[in-house]
């Protein structure tokens, strides 16, 4: 075991800026915080503005160079810097706009400046420009009694305007003349490293004078400068700014940052912060974030200058656990194995090795024998304080927590049982004698005690509480409490176990449980009498170490450091915003106004009255709003399309690492009304798809410590589809009235022309039925009848019998046939030229066989699918042979064919005779005494007509007179087609 050495000081937990964050570069020269929250940086690469998550550049083409300076906001929140080139540039509505150029009147000088009364105020080498902003109306006001003066340093005091001019203090009115203030004599002043500030009840100046810093005040109420003293941080060190902000003055210097206090009459130096750095401006946001700018190293902040944290060897900055041994000493073991001892008062640290470079799990001070008992994830030791020695022990490695219990007893949680040693101390000398830090020398005695085993489980924690005489335990599956003899009972809340983490006690004699996902449980008696959960204002469910101190109860959360006032149930929060750089927090230890917090990022100390920071509610507002992945121009309404409904909303509060304190919550009025948390860090909203309608989105933001924003609100109107339209429905109901009406109506007139087609066919088989029958008369008229059984009595007086009887069957199956066919519609052409070859028969007789017929068929036609109307043929058969062959003497003849014909799909029935003609038989017929009508034909042409209503491919009968070459009638053709089907 050897010595590492001492660490000394502290500083407030200090955070630099850097690329990692965004920063745009390294070299600043001024800093401001404008009213709404956002930080204004000026630098050697140009002028950016700060919202807590990006930096944003703000430039134009006509600007000369990239350094800006002097940055100031005006009454109208218009931020103003500018340039080494003489240009003077204002920032509105988020655009830099270039205000004058005086690049002919500064020729190179960078100048200061203020606004006054509407004006830009301008000091430098040739005097005091005046320009009106409004009109840009220039100025120029001198002091005449001085040849080559350099006006600079201008300061704004109870409404005057001071500045300095050689070694002469001005003041400028507001007539723009230039009245004398003060003169320093007989030094003079440089014209350089001078800088004003107000005290509370007098006017400060300091500059550097004869190589040393020099400083003056001019009280309230008098006219002279007098000097006062220069503390000795400050005297070789220059003075870039001097800026009194909480009762203390803070220099920018070469040299970091010195803090000195004013009691009306004197300054006292404080401190020093950043002392390698050459700050150039501190500035403090309206969340006591204290801003510091660098000109060589960036920017950094320090969110609390009453949380600090203590230096430690980049090899002991992980500290696992603490243990205060009396009011000014702290003892603290690290992940490799070391033991360090803290000076609570000057913060100096030593630390030493132990045997192995293994994590130290506790530590446990016994003040009676001023010994600390170590537990080491390898070994276990007993270092005696007054001894100096340090006593190997066994069994006690890798503790999860050990406490004193009864009568010096240790009471030991580890990753497998839970144990009670008999008080392992008392076998060590009792410590008699002065305590010595000093490392401890190595002893082999290895001292005898027994142990009790309470419970073979792992075990996370224990307590021993003097005012119930009981060790509790936290058990991986249990808390539980033991008493005197051992015995034990379970502690449930709500029936359920308690899995503890930590376990400590107020002066009122709760006991505080931390617990793995049940937040802080108080109990009183055995029972859980208060619960503390982020319903109720804790950080996290998820606790971990606690101290109590009297009535109050530090609490470490996954997301934050808590106090609880048990008596006013009040919590307050400490987070990374306010300067904590881990929340892994693994011991806590309390003593007088300051609480040590361990981490692995080192200790920290905490000003428990001071280190709360007065808190405002946020701010939020908008930032963006992208359209279908396309950002677009912000404003408070949109009034969108149906299909460019995929929404995205930006929001921000501005502040210091916002992204850690403030949660968001939001609500789409009009889709739904309950408000919905997002993740911490997340800052916009995502519609991929919203419905048509008139949406209301809210925003409201939330700190650690609770306060809640306005809501800010946005109007989103979807447009719907011109098909969901009203005018649209109204047109779809008529269309659909309109449809429905041409619908029945052109049914009601379907159903006429059927009911008129179904009239007309009835009428049409009404008088085909008439046709037919007029046919069938036709076929049996009384002078067909009248030869036929002329004939066939003739046959019976001549006593030709068989003769007679053949005729007569003849006539029986003819007149059947017709009988037959008058029913029918249509019958195969079979059964025709079946009919049409009896008659033909019958009549032959009646010519004595003075007539020759023929009837054809074509070999190519089914003559039993193919159908004819019926008695339809026969009657233009009987008109040749009464009208044609009757009325010659010889040579009758008489042909009938059928043929299909093809490109007309139908049949074709030809009916040719070689009779006299339809003149000769006309001209015989007019000679009688009556006219003999057609009474078939006539019928036939009207069946025709009748027919072809009801078919597409119309029926059709032509009668050609056959002629020779020299004009002599040879007969008469007639051609009848039928179509198919």
């Amino acid at each position: 075991m050897f010595c590492v050495g001492f660490l000394y000081a502290q500083q407030p937990v200090t955070i630099q800026l850097t690329e990692k964050d965004g920063l745009p570069d390294i070299e600043f020269y001024d800093v401001l915080e404008d009213h709404n929250g956002f930080i204004w940086l000026a630098a050697d690469k140009g002028l950016y503005r700060y919202d807590g998550k990006t930096f944003v550049d703000f430039t134009r083409p006509e600007k000369r160079g990239l350094s800006v300076f002097g940055l100031l906001e005006d009454e109208k929140g218009r931020i103003w810097c500018n340039n080494i080139s003489g240009q003077f540039f204002y920032v509105k509505k988020g655009q830099l706009h270039l205000f004058t150029d005086l690049k002919d009147e500064l020729k190179g000088q960078l100048p200061e400046f203020v606004i006054r009364d509407g004006n830009l105020v301008v000091f430098c080498e040739k005097g005091v420009f005046t320009i009106d902003i409004a009109t840009k109306k220039k100025v120029l006001s001198k002091d005449k009694s001085f040849s080559s003066p350099f006006y600079g340093f201008p300061f704004h005091y109870k409404n005057q305007l001071y500045f300095t001019l050689s070694h002469h203090i001005r003041k400028f009115n507001k007539t723009n003349r230039i009245e004398p203030v003060f003169q320093f004599h007989p030094k003079p002043i440089e014209p350089k490293n001078n800088a004003f500030c107000a005290l509370d009840n007098a006017l400060f100046f300091s500059s550097f004078i004869d190589g040393n810093q020099h400083f003056f005040i001019q009280p309230n109420g008098t006219t002279v400068f007098r000097s006062i003293v220069v503390p000795e941080a400050l005297r070789t060190k220059t003075i870039v700014r001097v800026i009194m902000k909480d009762q203390l003055l803070w220099f920018c210097t070469n040299q970091g940052v010195v803090v000195c206090s004013w009691n009306g009459s004197e300054i006292s130096y404080k401190n020093t912060y950043l002392s390698s750095e050459y700050v150039t401006k501190m500035v403090k946001d309206r969340d006591n974030n204290f801003w510091f700018t660098t000109l060589r190293n960036g920017v950094f902040v320090m969110p609390n200058i009453h949380i600090k944290k203590i230096p430690l060897s980049e090899t002991s900055q992980q500290v696992t656990t603490m243990e205060m041994i009396d009011s000014h000493t702290i003892a603290f073991g690290t992940t490799n194995g070391k033991i360090g001892l803290l000076d609570t008062e000057t913060f100096k640290t030593s630390h030493f090795s132990l045997s192995s470079e293994s994590k130290v799990a506790q530590l446990v001070y016994n003040a009676q024998y001023k010994a600390i008992f170590i537990s080491q994830e390898s070994q276990s030791y007993l270092w005696s304080l007054v001894q100096k020695k340090m006593y190997k022990l066994p069994y006690f490695t890798a503790s999860k927590e050990m406490t004193v219990s009864r009568n010096h007893s240790l009471l030991n949680a580890s990753y497998d049982r839970a144990s009670l040693v008999d008080n392992p101390f008392e076998q060590v000398k009792k410590g008699v004698g002065k305590i010595s830090y000093e490392p401890p020398v190595s002893n082999s005695f290895t001292p005898a005690f027994s142990i009790k085993e309470l419970r073979m489980k792992r075990a996370y924690t224990c307590f021993y509480s003097s005012k119930t005489n009981q060790n509790y335990v936290g058990f991986v599956d249990e808390l539980m409490a033991f008493d005197a003899k051992g015995q034990y009972r379970n502690i449930r809340y709500n029936h359920k176990p308690i899995f503890a983490i930590d376990i400590d006690e107020t002066v009122d004699g709760t006991l505080w449980v931390s617990t793995f996902k049940d937040g802080v449980l108080g109990i009183q008696n055995g029972k859980v009498v208060y619960s503390y959960t982020t319903a109720n204002g804790l950080l996290s469910n998820q606790t971990g170490k606690l101290k109590s101190d009297n009535n109050k109860l530090w609490i470490s959360t996954e997301d934050g450091i808590q106090v609880l006032d048990t008596n006013s149930k009040k919590l307050q929060s400490l987070t990374k915003n306010d300067g904590l750089e881990s929340y892994t927090v693994s011991d806590i230890a309390i003593v007088g106004d300051q609480v040590f917090l361990s981490s692995n990022k080192g200790i920290f100390v905490v000003d428990k009255h001071k280190s709360f920071k007065a808190t405002r509610s946020p701010e939020v507002y908008f930032t963006g709003v992208s359209i279908q992945e396309k950002d677009t121009v912000l404003q408070s309404n949109y009034q969108l399309n149906y299909d460019k409904n995929a929404i995205k909303i930006s929001f921000n509060v501005n502040g210091f690492q916002t992204k850690e304190s403030v949660v968001y919550q939001y609500r789409l009025v009009g889709l739904n009304k309950e408000w919905q948390s997002l993740e911490k860090g997340t800052d916009f909203i995502r519609y991929l798809s919203l419905p048509p309608g008139d949406f209301e989105f809210q925003v409201k933001a939330i700190s650690v410590s609770g306060k809640t924003s306005e809501a800010i609100s946005m109007r989103l109107i979807i447009l719907r589809p011109f098909w969901q339209k009203w005018w649209f429905y109204v047109l779809l109901s008529l269309a659909l009235v309109a449809s429905v009406w041409l619908y029945f109506r052109k049914r009601i007139l379907r159903i006429e022309r059927e009911k008129q087609v179904v009239l007309e066919k009835a009428e049409t088989d009404r008088e085909l039925v008439f046709s037919q029958l007029e046919n069938l008369r036709s076929q049996m008229n009384p002078h067909f009848i009248f030869n036929a059984l002329n004939s066939i009595q003739e046959y019976i007086v001549t006593n030709e019998k068989q003769t007679a009887s053949a005729f007569l069957v003849k006539f029986s199956r003819l007149i059947r046939i017709y009988l037959e066919h008058s029913r029918e519609s249509e019958v195969p052409l079979e059964e025709e030229v079946k009919a049409l070859g009896l008659y033909l028969e019958l009549e032959k007789d009646r010519f004595e066989d003075a007539l020759s017929y023929e009837i054809t068929v074509d070999e190519k036609l089914d003559t039993f699918s193919v159908k004819v109307p019926s008695l339809f043929i026969q009657p233009y058969v009987e008109n040749a042979l009464k009208h044609g062959l009757l009325h010659k003497k010889s040579n009758r003849k008489l042909s009938i064919s059928f043929r299909s014909d093809s490109k007309k799909e139908g049949l074709v029935c030809v009916v040719e005779d070689n009779g006299i003609g339809r003149e000769a038989s006309a001209a015989l017929n007019s000679k009688r005494a009556y006219l003999h009508q057609s009474f078939a034909t006539t019928a036939n042409q009207k069946r025709i007509e009748l027919i072809n209503k009801t078919r597409i491919k119309k029926a059709a009968v032509t009668v050609e007179d056959l002629y020779d070459t020299e004009h002599h009638s040879q007969g008469t053709r007639v051609e009848i087609f039928i179509p198919f089907g």
